[in-house]
Protein backbone atom coordinates (compact mmCIF):
# COMPACT_ATOMS: atom_id res chain seq x y z
CA UNK A 1 0.00 0.00 0.00
CA UNK A 2 2.81 2.44 0.77
CA UNK A 3 4.26 1.71 -2.80
CA UNK A 4 1.17 2.91 -4.61
CA UNK A 5 1.07 6.04 -2.68
CA UNK A 6 1.77 9.11 -5.00
CA UNK A 7 2.68 12.38 -4.05
CA UNK A 8 5.54 14.45 -2.61
CA UNK A 9 4.80 15.90 0.47
CA UNK A 10 1.04 14.67 1.53
CA UNK A 11 0.90 11.13 0.24
CA UNK A 12 -2.18 9.82 -1.25
CA UNK A 13 -4.19 6.53 -2.20
CA UNK A 14 -6.75 6.38 -4.80
CA UNK A 15 -9.64 3.61 -4.80
CA UNK A 16 -7.92 2.13 -8.11
CA UNK A 17 -4.63 1.55 -6.22
CA UNK A 18 -6.14 -0.24 -3.68
CA UNK A 19 -8.36 -2.22 -6.38
CA UNK A 20 -5.12 -3.05 -8.07
CA UNK A 21 -3.15 -4.62 -5.08
CA UNK A 22 -2.58 -8.19 -5.20
CA UNK A 23 -4.38 -10.06 -2.81
CA UNK A 24 -3.00 -13.61 -1.17
CA UNK A 25 -5.60 -16.19 -1.00
CA UNK A 26 -5.77 -18.51 1.94
CA UNK A 27 -7.75 -21.64 2.73
CA UNK A 28 -11.46 -21.47 3.78
CA UNK A 29 -10.34 -22.90 7.02
CA UNK A 30 -7.38 -20.32 8.14
CA UNK A 31 -9.64 -17.40 6.68
CA UNK A 32 -12.11 -18.30 8.81
CA UNK A 33 -9.77 -18.21 11.73
CA UNK A 34 -8.29 -14.97 10.75
CA UNK A 35 -11.93 -13.68 10.61
CA UNK A 36 -12.57 -14.70 14.07
CA UNK A 37 -9.56 -13.15 15.46
CA UNK A 38 -10.29 -10.31 13.63
CA UNK A 39 -13.86 -9.79 15.19
CA UNK A 40 -12.58 -10.48 18.44
CA UNK A 41 -10.39 -6.98 17.97
CA UNK A 42 -13.02 -5.26 16.77
CA UNK A 43 -15.37 -6.59 19.89
CA UNK A 44 -12.84 -5.66 22.54
CA UNK A 45 -12.18 -2.24 21.24
CA UNK A 46 -16.46 -1.81 21.00
CA UNK A 47 -16.49 -2.72 24.66
CA UNK A 48 -13.35 -0.21 25.65
CA UNK A 49 -15.76 2.28 24.01
CA UNK A 50 -18.72 1.92 25.68
CA UNK A 51 -17.44 1.08 29.22
CA UNK A 52 -15.27 5.00 28.75
CA UNK A 53 -18.91 6.18 27.87
CA UNK A 54 -20.06 4.85 30.61
CA UNK A 55 -17.71 6.30 33.38
CA UNK A 56 -17.99 9.48 31.64
CA UNK A 57 -21.89 9.34 32.47
CA UNK A 58 -21.16 8.24 35.53
CA UNK A 59 -18.59 11.10 36.69
CA UNK A 60 -20.63 13.41 35.13
CA UNK A 61 -23.81 12.03 37.02
CA UNK A 62 -21.81 12.70 40.41
CA UNK A 63 -21.19 16.21 39.96
CA UNK A 64 -24.15 16.98 37.29
CA UNK A 65 -24.00 18.39 34.10
CA UNK A 66 -21.80 21.54 32.97
CA UNK A 67 -21.75 23.73 29.84
CA UNK A 68 -18.78 26.35 30.47
CA UNK A 69 -20.37 29.53 28.30
CA UNK A 70 -18.07 32.29 29.13
CA UNK A 71 -14.93 31.35 27.33
CA UNK A 72 -13.14 35.03 28.05
CA UNK A 73 -13.01 35.80 24.17
CA UNK A 74 -14.06 38.85 25.19
CA UNK A 75 -12.13 39.88 27.87
CA UNK A 76 -12.06 38.82 31.66
CA UNK A 77 -10.13 39.85 34.81
CA UNK A 78 -7.73 37.95 37.02
CA UNK A 79 -7.01 39.03 40.86
CA UNK A 80 -3.27 39.76 41.29
CA UNK A 81 -3.00 37.20 43.74
CA UNK A 82 -3.44 34.37 41.12
CA UNK A 83 -1.18 36.01 39.12
CA UNK A 84 1.83 36.50 41.15
CA UNK A 85 1.19 33.13 42.76
CA UNK A 86 3.98 30.54 43.35
CA UNK A 87 3.83 30.64 39.79
CA UNK A 88 3.45 33.72 38.67
CA UNK A 89 1.62 32.53 35.33
CA UNK A 90 0.72 35.90 33.34
CA UNK A 91 -0.22 34.19 29.91
CA UNK A 92 -4.26 34.72 30.27
CA UNK A 93 -5.08 31.01 28.72
CA UNK A 94 -4.10 29.65 32.29
CA UNK A 95 -6.67 32.53 33.77
CA UNK A 96 -9.27 31.70 31.46
CA UNK A 97 -12.81 31.59 33.22
CA UNK A 98 -13.99 28.56 31.56
CA UNK A 99 -11.59 26.64 33.82
CA UNK A 100 -12.43 28.98 37.14
CA UNK A 101 -15.70 27.97 36.14
CA UNK A 102 -15.71 23.79 35.96
CA UNK A 103 -13.53 24.04 39.17
CA UNK A 104 -16.58 26.26 40.62
CA UNK A 105 -18.74 24.07 39.42
CA UNK A 106 -17.34 20.72 40.79
CA UNK A 107 -16.48 21.93 44.15
CA UNK A 108 -20.43 22.31 45.09
CA UNK A 109 -20.34 18.20 44.88
CA UNK A 110 -16.71 17.32 45.51
CA UNK A 111 -16.15 16.06 49.08
CA UNK A 112 -13.10 17.59 48.97
CA UNK A 113 -10.01 18.23 46.98
CA UNK A 114 -6.41 16.74 46.60
CA UNK A 115 -2.99 17.24 44.45
CA UNK A 116 -1.95 14.59 41.68
CA UNK A 117 1.06 14.62 44.50
CA UNK A 118 -0.60 14.00 47.28
CA UNK A 119 -2.83 11.51 46.34
CA UNK A 120 0.83 9.34 46.14
CA UNK A 121 1.43 9.59 42.62
CA UNK A 122 5.07 10.37 41.09
CA UNK A 123 5.20 12.71 38.53
CA UNK A 124 8.42 12.69 35.93
CA UNK A 125 10.00 13.79 32.38
CA UNK A 126 12.74 12.05 31.05
CA UNK A 127 15.34 14.73 30.15
CA UNK A 128 15.80 15.65 26.56
CA UNK A 129 17.14 12.60 24.59
CA UNK A 130 18.58 12.48 21.11
CA UNK A 131 17.45 10.38 18.70
CA UNK A 132 20.29 8.55 17.11
CA UNK A 133 18.89 6.11 14.30
CA UNK A 134 19.63 2.74 14.88
CA UNK A 135 17.87 0.04 12.76
CA UNK A 136 18.01 -2.33 15.52
CA UNK A 137 17.52 -0.48 17.63
CA UNK A 138 14.94 0.33 20.52
CA UNK A 139 11.15 1.52 19.07
CA UNK A 140 10.08 4.78 19.81
CA UNK A 141 6.85 5.90 20.42
CA UNK A 142 6.05 9.41 20.30
CA UNK A 143 2.96 11.80 21.37
CA UNK A 144 0.83 10.46 18.06
CA UNK A 145 2.13 6.68 18.26
CA UNK A 146 0.40 6.85 22.26
CA UNK A 147 -3.08 8.02 21.34
CA UNK A 148 -3.44 5.96 17.72
CA UNK A 149 -5.22 3.09 17.48
CA UNK A 150 -2.44 0.47 17.18
CA UNK A 151 0.22 2.31 14.98
CA UNK A 152 2.85 0.83 12.84
CA UNK A 153 5.97 2.01 15.00
CA UNK A 154 8.82 3.00 11.98
CA UNK A 155 11.27 4.61 14.27
CA UNK A 156 14.39 2.72 16.43
CA UNK A 157 16.56 4.41 18.11
CA UNK A 158 19.85 3.85 19.90
CA UNK A 159 20.10 2.89 23.40
CA UNK A 160 21.94 5.50 25.62
CA UNK A 161 21.23 7.55 28.94
CA UNK A 162 17.61 8.93 28.70
CA UNK A 163 17.83 10.81 32.18
CA UNK A 164 15.40 8.33 33.30
CA UNK A 165 15.73 5.98 36.20
CA UNK A 166 13.47 3.74 33.94
CA UNK A 167 15.54 3.90 30.60
CA UNK A 168 12.49 6.17 29.27
CA UNK A 169 10.59 3.17 29.41
CA UNK A 170 7.31 2.80 31.06
CA UNK A 171 5.19 -0.12 32.55
CA UNK A 172 1.62 -0.80 32.44
CA UNK A 173 -0.70 0.83 34.68
CA UNK A 174 1.19 3.98 34.38
CA UNK A 175 -0.72 7.40 33.17
CA UNK A 176 1.15 8.92 30.18
CA UNK A 177 0.30 12.49 29.48
CA UNK A 178 0.74 14.33 26.12
CA UNK A 179 2.68 17.73 27.27
CA UNK A 180 3.50 19.79 24.47
CA UNK A 181 1.84 20.28 21.12
CA UNK A 182 -1.41 22.94 20.79
CA UNK A 183 -4.31 22.63 23.15
CA UNK A 184 -6.50 22.08 20.41
CA UNK A 185 -4.75 19.11 19.40
CA UNK A 186 -3.07 16.30 21.52
CA UNK A 187 -1.48 18.60 24.17
CA UNK A 188 -3.37 17.70 27.79
CA UNK A 189 -4.54 14.21 27.04
CA UNK A 190 -3.28 11.14 29.13
CA UNK A 191 -3.91 7.53 28.68
CA UNK A 192 -3.15 4.12 30.69
CA UNK A 193 -0.22 2.66 29.44
CA UNK A 194 -0.36 -0.82 28.04
CA UNK A 195 1.63 -4.25 28.03
CA UNK A 196 1.92 -3.35 24.56
CA UNK A 197 4.22 -0.42 25.31
CA UNK A 198 7.10 -1.76 27.59
CA UNK A 199 10.19 -2.27 26.39
CA UNK A 200 9.65 0.82 24.35
CA UNK A 201 11.01 4.08 24.73
CA UNK A 202 8.99 6.45 25.09
CA UNK A 203 9.10 10.11 24.01
CA UNK A 204 10.81 12.71 26.53
CA UNK A 205 7.52 15.15 25.20
CA UNK A 206 5.66 12.34 27.53
CA UNK A 207 4.70 12.92 31.24
CA UNK A 208 4.86 9.75 33.17
CA UNK A 209 2.64 9.35 36.33
CA UNK A 210 2.96 6.39 38.65
CA UNK A 211 1.41 5.24 41.50
CA UNK A 212 3.65 5.09 44.38
CA UNK A 213 1.48 5.17 47.55
CA UNK A 214 -1.22 5.93 45.77
CA UNK A 215 -4.72 7.27 47.65
CA UNK A 216 -7.06 6.88 44.70
CA UNK A 217 -7.29 4.29 41.77
CA UNK A 218 -5.64 4.87 38.30
CA UNK A 219 -8.83 5.17 36.78
CA UNK A 220 -10.30 7.14 38.57
CA UNK A 221 -7.61 9.97 38.40
CA UNK A 222 -7.44 9.35 34.61
CA UNK A 223 -11.14 9.91 34.29
CA UNK A 224 -10.97 12.94 36.35
CA UNK A 225 -8.30 14.37 34.06
CA UNK A 226 -9.81 13.86 30.89
CA UNK A 227 -13.75 14.04 30.88
CA UNK A 228 -14.65 15.61 27.90
CA UNK A 229 -16.13 18.53 29.40
CA UNK A 230 -15.31 18.73 33.65
CA UNK A 231 -11.67 17.36 33.39
CA UNK A 232 -9.58 17.84 29.88
CA UNK A 233 -10.45 21.63 29.97
CA UNK A 234 -9.01 22.06 33.16
CA UNK A 235 -5.80 20.16 32.42
CA UNK A 236 -5.70 22.35 28.47
CA UNK A 237 -5.42 25.26 31.07
CA UNK A 238 -1.69 24.04 32.11
CA UNK A 239 0.21 24.81 28.80
CA UNK A 240 2.13 28.20 28.22
CA UNK A 241 4.00 29.06 25.43
CA UNK A 242 2.36 30.37 22.35
CA UNK A 243 4.51 28.67 19.17
CA UNK A 244 4.47 25.12 20.66
CA UNK A 245 2.43 25.37 24.35
CA UNK A 246 3.99 22.96 26.81
CA UNK A 247 2.79 21.56 30.58
CA UNK A 248 5.15 21.44 33.43
CA UNK A 249 5.86 18.42 35.71
CA UNK A 250 5.21 20.81 38.34
CA UNK A 251 1.85 21.94 37.42
CA UNK A 252 0.69 18.27 37.27
CA UNK A 253 2.09 17.77 40.22
CA UNK A 254 -0.20 20.26 41.62
CA UNK A 255 -3.30 19.56 39.86
CA UNK A 256 -6.29 19.43 42.44
CA UNK A 257 -8.31 16.28 41.83
CA UNK A 258 -11.74 16.41 42.93
CA UNK A 259 -12.94 13.70 45.29
CA UNK A 260 -16.06 11.42 45.91
CA UNK A 261 -17.12 8.33 47.90
CA UNK A 262 -14.78 5.14 47.72
CA UNK A 263 -17.92 3.52 46.04
CA UNK A 264 -18.10 6.10 43.79
CA UNK A 265 -14.55 6.24 42.55
CA UNK A 266 -14.39 2.80 42.39
CA UNK A 267 -17.11 2.18 39.85
CA UNK A 268 -15.48 4.98 37.77
CA UNK A 269 -12.23 3.20 37.68
CA UNK A 270 -13.87 -0.40 37.46
CA UNK A 271 -14.74 0.61 34.35
CA UNK A 272 -12.01 3.07 33.06
CA UNK A 273 -9.69 0.50 34.04
CA UNK A 274 -11.11 -2.34 32.63
CA UNK A 275 -11.46 0.03 29.26
CA UNK A 276 -7.90 0.39 29.31
CA UNK A 277 -6.87 -3.61 29.43
CA UNK A 278 -9.62 -4.21 26.44
CA UNK A 279 -7.29 -1.74 24.40
CA UNK A 280 -4.04 -3.18 25.58
CA UNK A 281 -5.62 -6.60 24.89
CA UNK A 282 -7.08 -5.58 21.29
CA UNK A 283 -3.68 -4.23 20.29
CA UNK A 284 -2.13 -7.13 21.30
CA UNK A 285 -4.08 -9.38 19.57
CA UNK A 286 -3.90 -7.35 16.51
CA UNK A 287 -0.18 -7.45 16.19
CA UNK A 288 -0.53 -11.48 16.79
CA UNK A 289 -2.34 -11.38 13.89
CA UNK A 290 -0.64 -8.99 11.60
CA UNK A 291 2.52 -11.41 12.10
CA UNK A 292 0.75 -14.66 11.27
CA UNK A 293 -0.85 -12.49 8.46
CA UNK A 294 2.83 -11.61 7.24
CA UNK A 295 4.38 -14.95 7.69
CA UNK A 296 1.34 -16.32 5.43
CA UNK A 297 2.66 -13.51 2.57
CA UNK A 298 6.34 -14.30 3.23
CA UNK A 299 5.87 -17.90 2.37
CA UNK A 300 3.69 -17.58 -0.60
CA UNK A 301 6.70 -15.10 -2.07
CA UNK A 302 9.32 -17.58 -1.02
CA UNK A 303 7.46 -20.37 -2.51
CA UNK A 304 6.71 -18.23 -5.59
CA UNK A 305 10.78 -17.59 -6.01
CA UNK A 306 11.77 -21.30 -5.85
CA UNK A 307 9.28 -21.97 -8.59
Amino acid sequence: MKAAQYGHIIKHLETHHMDALPIVHVGEQQRALFTARVNEVLDRRTSAHALTLEAERLFEQAFGAFEVRDFGEEGFAAKASELFGARRRLDAWHHNPSAKAIADHLGKAAQSWATVEDLGFDVWLPTRFKRVEASEGLELLDSSDLFEVNPDITKRIADQNFGDPFGARVKAGWLLLSRSGQIYGLNGSAMVAGTCHEGKVVSDHIIRIAPNSAKCRVGYLLMAMTHPTLGRPRVKALPYGSSIPEIEVFDVQRFRVLRLSNAAENEIADRVEEAARLRDAADNLESEVASEADEVISNFLAHRSKA
